[in-house]
């Protein structure tokens, strides 16, 4: 698990946390097991930044990766991975209520992934932290499969997970989860997966390639 924070406008009450709590579910979205991970420490990134932006004086973001080793009983329905944390940017101008919406990721191991055992793709590189409005951005971000498995690119809506009065749920809150809410005030852009940005041409990845 990789978690990146704004350590600039982010809240000095929410830094990293260590441990992470993160639940493993079955298919019919039973609690298996909930596992804590200590961080390995923490890292500034510098070199994600794009050229365009000049005064980068106020562009800080740390990341910390957490991991284990587990070893779990074989399931034909696969298992459900999940980490929960609250909360987003102020900054952010695209979702309802962005500092009491929290995130939820997750990762569904198949069955059949198990069997064969199956690697996951790994990406190539990161997109910058900042891009500039107006400024044309492309990027590669197709990843790398050891088992030359097909891959298939897509934005979606991201899911909601925690929130302001719990903002690290202990063990993670089971699915099904609530998508974010898309701001849309009147009179003004309308977001919404298909145009997440809200200005110039709408943000899209090729579903095979991975460049976007």
């Amino acid at each position: 698990l990789r978690v990146f924070r704004d350590c600039y406008y982010g809240s000095q009450q929410a830094p990293f946390d260590d441990p992470a709590s993160i639940g493993i579910f079955d298919h019919t979205g039973k609690l298996i097991k909930s596992v804590f991970v200590a961080r390995m420490g923490d890292d500034t990134l510098t070199n994600a930044i794009d050229p365009c932006i000049i005064n980068s004086k106020n562009v800080c973001v740390h990341t910390t990766t957490y991991r284990t080793i587990l070893t779990l009983e074989p399931n034909d329905q696969g298992y459900r991975f999940v980490y929960q944390r609250c909360c987003r940017n102020e900054t952010v101008r695209n979702v309802v209520k962005p500092l009491e919406t929290g995130a939820t990721f997750e990762i569904y191991l198949t069955g059949a992934a198990m069997a064969r055992c199956n690697n996951s793709p790994v990406f190539r590189s990161w997109p910058p932290v900042f891009i500039c409005r107006d400024e044309p951005f492309v990027f590669n971000h197709s990843s790398y499969d050891e088992d030359g498995d097909s891959l298939v690119y897509r934005l979606i809506t991201p899911i909601q997970g925690g929130s302001f009065r719990v903002p690290q749920p202990i063990p993670p809150d089971g699915p099904p989860y609530e998508p974010v809410v898309w701001n849309n005030p009147p009179g003004q852009v309308i977001y919404s997966v298909e145009n997440m940005m809200g200005f110039g041409k709408p943000l899209v990845i090729h579903p095979v390639t991975g460049r976007r």
